[in-house]
């Protein structure tokens, strides 16, 4: 079982600032999630910030006592796969790696990025391979945060008064800044689920990277498509590479 995370690995770049944050209380719900495979907690909660859907982000245990932050996966609508377009609007959080009673908890819970929007799934084994995939999809932003985070922390190892730093090459920062940033494009297009689905804007969701910059790296939907097949050219010389990301 993966290390779980928690907030203070995801600290330090502004990329970490969430889109909207909610303080909400753990009540009963319908145990749907639990029957899944996926055990939520039911948080009662006003979210006008954020668009329904699933989220990556975090969930906040007694926030005025400072407790502990996990990251978690989050659902935000109707789910009308069971309820149509007739159904009330929750908030559910799954807790990745956690196992424990939260009923009645006061908790704080962060969307940072969005993976997908709300769907309604012809039958409950579409509804939870989609939710296997949304989990792995709430790691890979754990880890890619988590990576930013580290690389934007001062070293300050071997400074001192006749000591510094030596400059980083700037081509190998590039070059591996492109294979991380490619890594990410391909676990969005195998997340994707279906063929017709994929998109910039989807890639863009899933990575966070811009849409300006996906379409300048990759000119056509086809060279996203042969990114998975692993023909498309990703030698391109770095020192042409932009900060449009």
């Amino acid at each position: 079982m993966e290390k779980l995370r928690t907030m203070n690995d995801l600290e330090g770049t502004s990329k970490n600032d969430p889109r909207a944050v909610v303080d909400g209380v753990v009540e009963h719900g319908d145990k749907r999630g639990r029957l899944l495979g996926f055990p939520t907690a039911n948080v009662t909660a006003e979210v006008a910030a954020a668009e329904d859907g699933v989220w990556a982000g975090t969930i906040q245990l007694a926030p005025d006592a400072g407790g502990a932050v996990h990251v978690a996966a989050i659902s935000l609508g109707t789910r009308p796969t069971y309820y149509g377009a007739d159904g009330a609007r929750l908030l559910e959080v799954f807790l990745l790696d956690f196992a424990g009673d939260l009923y009645g908890e006061p908790v704080r819970v962060a969307f940072h990025q969005r993976i997908r929007p709300q769907e309604r799934f012809e039958s409950e084994a579409a509804l939870v391979e989609q939710l296997s995939r949304d989990v792995e999809a709430v790691r890979a932003w754990s880890r890619r945060e988590a990576d930013e985070s580290a690389s934007t922390r001062p070293d300050r190892r071997g400074w001192g008064p006749s000591q510094r730093r030596r400059p980083r090459d700037r081509s190998e920062a590039l070059v591996r800044r492109e294979r991380r940033r490619a890594a990410s494009v391909l676990e969005a297009i195998v997340a994707c689920p279906a063929e017709h689905l994929l998109s910039f804007e989807w890639v863009s969701s899933w990575t966070g990277l811009r849409t300006e910059y996906l379409r300048w790296r990759y000119p056509t939907l086809d060279d996203l498509r042969s990114l998975r097949q692993g023909r498309f050219d990703a030698a391109r010389d770095p020192s042409a590479l932009t900060e449009a990301g």
